[in-house]
């Protein structure tokens, strides 16, 4: 094989490596945040993206690159605790990763009562008004879901409510409606609704 082709080669071998071994940023570009791969230091770098997703260095910047949700643990609610009311039953837990120094809000439907079913989730900051939160209808025994993450500097309030018809609430910073607050007051409706803070 002469010179010409084996350059051709080496060419193709590169681009096709290079094309196929994914980046951390290759699913940056996302829409609400959830499943968008990429990076960030600690803190409020880490705000409103998603724990499974995004990889951190730790607090000096310069450990191995972890996922903020490898070293998550509830710090308050339970996964296995079922908090009831009028429409079901809910777990409601408040996560925290000390490696990315940020909590968020796991939420799952445990039981409901006959009927189709709204289940919001939020994860509110005492220091800040920055939250995340989130809604889903028509949801089903088993539903489960978390927020993206926030401030995890300051006590945080885990929310997870079930209500029984469509409330779409306050706006979040990038215009989502988030179920909770908004006229009418969404957050008054759910029952149960269960909290934890830490």
């Amino acid at each position: 094989m002469n010179k010409k082709y084996l350059h051709i080669l080496a060419i193709l071998v590169l681009f096709v490596t290079g094309i196929s071994v994914p980046t951390i940023n290759a699913r940056a570009v996302c829409s609400d945040g959830h499943g968008c791969s990429t990076t960030c230091t600690t803190g409020q770098n880490c705000w409103y993206k998603d724990a499974a997703y995004t990889q951190s260095r730790g607090t000096s910047g310069t450990h191995a690159w972890q996922y903020c949700s490898t070293d998550a643990i509830t710090v308050a609610g339970s996964p296995t605790t079922t908090v009831s009311g009028t429409y079901g039953g809910v777990n409601n837990e408040l996560r925290w990763s000390a490696y990315c120094i940020v909590n968020w809000t796991r939420g799952k439907v445990a039981t409901t009562a006959n009927g189709t079913y709204q289940m919001a989730i939020r994860a509110v900051p005492s220091n800040s008004g920055f939250y995340a939160a989130e809604y889903w209808i028509n949801v089903v025994v088993g539903f489960q879901k978390y927020t993206l993450m926030v401030d995890g500097n300051s006590t945080v309030t885990a929310n997870t409510g079930l209500y029984n018809t469509l409330c779409t609430g306050a706006k979040d910073s990038h215009n989502r409606s988030t179920g909770w607050g908004g006229n009418p007051n969404c957050t008054n409706l759910y029952n149960p609704k269960a909290s934890a803070s830490a």
